[in-house]
């Protein structure tokens, strides 16, 4: 069995598409994603309604999922906030069947018996990832070098042997496989009888590499091989579609800071965010979600920190 594992996808339907392409040529047998379909680029109709679709699929929620769920039962007259903006117009784009599909999803699965889900790595083996070797730890690692695949990997073996967390974690886990998402950084290690995938984001990859990433899993009895494979799309084209959207118009700082990070495959929205709590609580702004002066006076004074 050939499974194409796929995360992250955030509205960008021609990385999906590039990607689904490129796993049925590979003879992928099943599709498993891992979450995330919407938000960052503005074609999450078209996202949903091909996974939906998909013949030989396992679908999973993610946090982005969750938020819209969130959003659900929350009042339309609230959303007047900064922050939350492209949040809003992705509920009001998603189709209510759409909505509705992406809430019947379940957080978790097993898959054959030997596969398991989740969208975050916390589900299996705790904060590690997100807390020593996310996509802006990386950045704060690496600052302004460029780092290859082996200096990535090398950090992720490193951050995981130090860690007592995931040690323990790692030894309450049955033998199998487990796949998740969320960070955006594709990678995978072996630990014995126990193998950990990240295919990475195939919407939206700030780990440094250009194409759409995901992964190819096959397993054939006890032999079990993976593969790491990165897609080339239009990726200028899916900027360019982004820009002329009515999604530019509705959420400007959130996509211009997410332009920053598609161009670049570098983490810039958490700094963001971090830049943005210090300086609200210099002012002496207590409201979260953040004002729309202060979000917009915020990424007026980051940007002149480059």
């Amino acid at each position: 069995m050939k499974y194409a594992l796929i995360s992250d996808i955030h509205g960008n339907y021609p990385a999906l598409s590039a990607v689904l392409a490129d796993a049925e040529k590979a003879h992928a047998h099943r599709f498993v994603f891992l979450g995330d379909y919407y938000i960052c680029m503005p074609y999450p109709n078209q996202v949903i309604d091909t996974i939906k679709n998909h013949p030989d699929s396992i679908i999973i929620r993610g946090n982005n999922e969750e938020q819209l769920e969130k959003l659900s039962q929350s009042d339309q007259s609230s959303w007047i906030d900064g922050q939350f903006q492209a949040l809003y117009w992705c509920y009001n784009e998603i189709t209510p069947e759409n909505r509705d599909f992406l809430f019947r999803l379940p957080a978790r699965a097993v898959v054959d018996q030997q596969l398991h889900i989740a969208h975050r790595s916390s589900e299996f083996i705790g904060g590690v990832e997100m807390r020593e070797f996310a996509t802006h730890k990386l950045a704060e690692i690496f600052k302004d070098k460029t780092p290859d695949k082996a200096e990535i990997d090398s950090v992720i073996s490193n951050k995981l042997n130090q860690s007592t967390e995931f040690q323990q974690r790692l030894s309450e886990l049955p033998d199998g496989v487990y796949a998740f998402g969320h960070s955006h950084l594709q990678w995978h290690k072996r630990f014995g009888d126990k193998i950990l995938i990240n295919p990475g984001s195939c919407g939206f990859p700030i780990d440094y590499a250009p194409g759409a990433p995901y992964t190819l899993l096959e397993i054939n009895g006890q032999a079990i091989a993976v593969e790491e494979r990165r897609v080339a799309y239009d990726e200028e084209k899916c900027a360019y579609d982004l820009i002329h959207s009515p999604f530019q118009s509705r959420a400007k700082i959130y996509n211009e800071i997410v332009l920053r990070e598609f161009k670049t495959r570098r983490a810039h929205f958490v700094p963001f965010l971090v830049f943005t709590e210090a300086y609200a609580n210099r002012i002496n702004d207590p409201v979260r979600p953040y004002s729309k002066q202060t979000w917009e006076n915020a990424y007026i004074a980051w940007l002149k920190t480059f």
